[in-house]
């Protein structure tokens, strides 16, 4: 396997707690040549690079542009990463984005629907590449359940996901010691929220740092995540590596690899009741499920993540 070096091009900061996207440069860092996150566009520094990485979003679709105006022809390579869900691609214009896309040298998107969309639409192949998780960092935030236990809800900042949660834990909050926990969840004191559900759930935690809510959710025994959109699915990455078994949609990709048997429609709230009562009433396959999330959450480990990015890039022969 190649060492390369990257600069993910971006004004972050590379905070290394941020998972997902902002771990590529730590991947880089730890098994390549070298990595940073940096929003400098000098030719001598970006040519300091083998790859320069661009996170293609609906607000930064200059980008790619910008780097092939200063860096024209020459051996440090654009590579582009398509990562918004499906449903919000109505946000931007198609002809646009595949303008931009083609002057990058190579482009991978972040889930397998997407990633098909693209292939044919450019006519090209694109692969699927997960962002990388740092499982190794956030597995050691496991914690023994707490007792009662805690069903944790994941609310996705793009649509309201709380009605699924509500309805498919409704007649379990009656059965079981269960709290029902919201976590980066919106209060019912947000203008833009049309439901107040802080009197829908036991606790409604607002926004919180990453290693905050990895913490939060560490302490669950169950956790749901669904939308009915399509993403690759950090936050089922989290869960997993944290031991937490997850009931969520089939349109996020990290379910269907890591927890098929707990996989639902978006919105069969029926389905997934069943699926939170399986876990609650055998722990002996909660345990099991946990087990199964703890080792399949390496996949997306920064090593193996690393090695399928530059595998990919040697398959396309761009380095």
């Amino acid at each position: 396997m190649k060492k390369l070096s990257e600069m993910l091009f971006s004004g972050a900061g590379g905070n290394e707690t941020l998972g997902g996207l902002y771990q590529w440069p730590k991947a880089f860092a730890m098994y390549g040549k070298g990595g940073e996150c940096s929003a400098h566009l000098i030719k001598e520094f970006l040519e300091k690079h083998d790859i320069i990485q661009v996170n293609v979003t609906p607000n930064n679709m200059t980008y790619v542009s910008g780097l092939r105006e200063v860096l024209g022809k020459s051996d440090t390579k654009i590579v582009a990463n398509v990562d918004f869900g499906l449903l919000m691609w109505t946000n931007i214009d198609p002809l646009r984005l595949r303008t931009e896309l083609e002057k990058a040298d190579f482009v991978f998107h972040v889930e397998s629907m997407g990633a098909a969309r693209l292939s044919k639409y450019l006519g090209r192949h694109v692969p699927c590449l997960s962002h990388p998780v740092n499982v190794d960092a956030i597995s050691k935030l496991r914690v023994p359940t707490d007792y009662p236990i805690v069903i944790s809800a994941q609310y996705h900042r793009y649509m309201p996901t709380w009605c699924e949660y509500y309805w498919a834990t409704y007649n379990l909050r009656k059965k079981h010691e269960a709290l029902r926990v919201v976590i980066h969840g919106l209060t019912g004191d947000d203008r833009n929220l049309k439901v107040p559900i802080n009197a829908l759930f036991d606790e409604v935690i607002g926004w919180t740092n990453y290693e905050t809510h990895c913490k939060l959710l560490a302490r669950s025994y169950i956790n749901m995540d669904t939308t009915p959109d399509y993403t690759y699915g950090r936050g089922i990455v989290d869960a997993a590596t944290l031991g937490v078994p997850t009931v969520g949609s089939n349109t996020i990709d990290a379910m269907k690899r890591i927890w098929p048997q707990l996989c639902c429609g978006p919105v069969d709230t029926i389905e997934m009741e069943k699926k939170l009562e399986k876990l609650l009433g055998d722990s002996d396959f909660a345990a099991d499920m946990s087990l199964q999330g703890i080792e399949r959450a390496k996949y997306y480990g920064l090593r193996h993540s690393y090695n399928r990015l530059v595998k990919a890039l040697e398959e396309q022969n761009v380095i």
